[in-house]
């Protein structure tokens, strides 16, 4: 099952990877952990820091919503100290529509950090929702006192099962050992340091505390450090209860600095939060200023996100490829239950899915045959026979059934499976059964009565029998088929499981863009297909007016007296017309090729060759893997 861890480092929003299937993911949210405070130096009744808190645990299951390949989802990580809660579905802090894991308190002078906060929900209503179970950090330990005490330990972090533990808090007399840090994902707290010995860690969700200053193993809180000398107390443990790679996992409060009540200055150093969500450790109380102190730092949030891959590979190149299934967006209708489809006005389910070959490579084809080159016979213009050693191998030849022989003789006929032909006997004739029906007479009428009535007309209708069911019941139909709803088996005679598709290959390609049609008159198209709006004016001179129209006039005398003159008759004279002129040979038979028709109709013979790019080559044919 593929493993999201998202960190301080990831940039929101998370992209839905091409095998992400919805279904079945879960999404666990740790907010960060708080920072301890410093102790006061410098006076014989110095007060101790004290530990910060640990961060919550939000555990989400998918229940509805679409969150396909490809989609965003917002989120927000904080780093530890933080006061912002770690966020999904929305990156605002605290605003938005989504869900949260609330971030521990910090530490202030001798006020112990605040445990997490339990609330899931931000916003009116999440667009993917969420079963979501919750878990709070502990309160780091308390500082405090008047006599230069130990530090507090810092809180564990909330977990999936459990609260995390608080930290431990040394506030006995003359205890300048510091606290041990909360147990993170399980509710043990860290022990109280005592004169000179730093607090064990209490133990998380996996691993042990660490003793005085030592560090936590697995998800447990760092041990206290020790008192009355320069002290480091033990870091909070990172868990690797969520993911091995990268680890990711509820982080264990850290251990709080011992304090000094004697005379001289030491470096102070608070153990940090483990990974993640665990709190950090205060400092403790010295008598003499002058020294060094570092607070322990809370850890980040962090988000991880567990979701089943929608295909699943064999070995290498071995096995086949299996599809994880999808339920149906809706259920209930038959036809839903058959086929897998975005058909029309039909709901149905989407199948993206990204496609690995897998399984046995394509069997290559078979060789052609060659036929032997030597071969036994007598060959044409060849003398003898080319020899060749014969050696019988495989199967050996199964045996052809015997001929069977046919006997003759009718007397005494197969002596294995026939016997003597023996003569039938001519029996005498005996009439049987009964007696051929007579021919049906013809209707001499149509009757006008119905056939249920009680009127036996003698020929070919009988009078209305009332019918009642006898003998044995009928046989039972065969049951309906029931059809199975799991997606994870489907029908485990004839029917396969169902299997997720996924669009994959290359985009459909963009249509082109649409012409931009520009409206201004003064410019027109700067693209080179419109001029410029030009408006027209009439300039010039008038147009000339129209040729009246042409009076006929009828009189062959006179003709019109403006545009025709006198019909008169036409006689041919002078000359006759010329011939036409003669038509022009085609010319068939060039002599030389490099001059064409020398009478200037046919140019030179011009030899055409092929020039500029080849033509490009047809894709190949798709191969189908099977």
């Amino acid at each position: 099952m593929p493993i999201v861890v998202l960190t301080t480092a990831s940039t929101s929003p998370w992209t839905a990877p091409a095998d992400f299937l919805a279904t079945g993911h879960t999404v666990t949210l740790i907010g960060s952990g708080g920072n301890g405070s410093l102790g006061v130096t410098g006076s014989a009744t110095a007060a101790a820091g004290s530990g910060g808190g640990g961060g919550a645990c939000t555990a989400l299951t998918y229940s509805s919503g679409t969150l396909n390949p490809g989609t965003t989802v917002a989120f927000l990580i904080n780093a530890g100290g933080s006061a912002n809660a770690t966020q999904w579905e929305t990156s605002a802090a605290g605003t938005g529509n989504g869900y949260q894991a609330q971030s521990g308190g910090n530490a202030s002078g001798a006020t112990q950090g605040a445990a997490s906060g339990s609330a899931t929900t931000l916003g009116a209503g999440p667009a993917v929702v969420y079963t979501a179970t919750n878990h709070i950090g502990a309160a780091g330990g308390v500082g405090g006192g008047t006599a230069d005490l130990g530090g507090g330990g810092g809180g564990g972090g909330g977990g999936t099962a459990a609260n995390g533990g608080a930290g431990g808090s040394s506030v006995a007399a003359a205890a300048t050992g510091g606290g041990g840090g909360g147990g993170g994902g399980a509710a043990n707290a860290g022990a109280a340091g005592s004169t000179t010995t730093g607090g064990t860690g209490g133990n998380g969700a996996t691993g042990a505390g660490g003793g005085s200053g030592a560090n936590g193993t697995g998800s447990s809180g760092g041990g206290g450090g020790v008192g009355n000398a320069a002290s480091t107390a033990g870091l909070g443990g990172s868990g690797t209860n969520l993911s091995t790679a990268p680890n990711a996992g509820f982080g264990g409060g850290g251990g709080g600095a011992g304090g000094k009540s004697t005379t001289g200055a030491v470096n102070l150093t608070g153990g940090n939060g483990g990974s993640y969500g665990g709190g950090g450790g205060g400092t403790g109380g010295m008598r003499t200023a002058g020294s060094t102190q570092t607070i322990g730092s809370g850890a980040a949030g962090v988000i991880v996100i567990n979701y089943t891959a929608s295909v699943l590979h064999g070995y290498g190149q071995q096995g086949v490829e299996v599809q994880t299934l999808i339920a149906p967006t809706t259920a209930g209708s038959r036809g839903s239950r058959r086929s897998a489809a975005g058909l029309r006005h039909k709901p149905g389910w989407a199948f993206p899915f990204g496609w690995v070959n897998a399984g046995w490579e394509i069997q290559p084809p078979q060789p052609p045959h060659r036929p032997l080159a030597k071969q036994a016979g007598a060959l044409r213009h060849k003398v003898g026979f080319y020899g060749f050693g014969w050696v019988n191998f495989g199967y050996e030849q199964t045996y052809a059934q015997p001929p069977h022989r046919w006997f003759k003789s009718p007397d005494i006929g197969d002596s294995g499976n026939e016997a003597v032909f023996i003569p039938p006997v001519a029996a005498p004739v005996v009439g049987w059964g009964w007696e051929v029906a007579p021919p049906l007479k013809l209707k001499p009428r149509p009757e006008k009565w119905s056939s249920a009535s009680q009127i036996d007309d003698g020929v070919i209708q009988s009078k209305f029998v009332q019918w009642t069911n006898q003998g044995y019941e009928q046989t039972y139909t065969q049951p309906v088929h029931k059809w199975f709803k799991s997606p994870d088996v489907g029908y485990p005679l004839i029917e396969g499981p169902f299997v997720q598709w996924r669009n994959v290959g290359f985009e459909i390609q963009p249509p082109p863009p649409p012409h931009r049609w520009y409206k201004s008159p003064d410019v027109g198209n700067p693209g080179g297909l419109d001029s410029p709006f030009v408006n027209w004016i009439f300039d010039g001179w008038e147009q000339t007016a129209a040729q009246p129209p042409h009076p006929r006039f009828k009189s062959p005398d006179v003709g019109s007296p403006l545009i025709e003159g006198p019909y008169f008759f036409w006689q041919n004279a002078g000359w006759d017309i010329p011939p036409p002129l003669f038509k022009q040979s085609p010319f068939t038979k060039p002599k030389i090729l490099e001059l064409g028709d020398a009478s200037g109709v046919d140019g030179p013979f011009t030899q055409w060759r092929n020039a500029g790019w080849e033509i490009q080559p047809p894709p190949p044919r798709h191969i189908w893997c099977r």
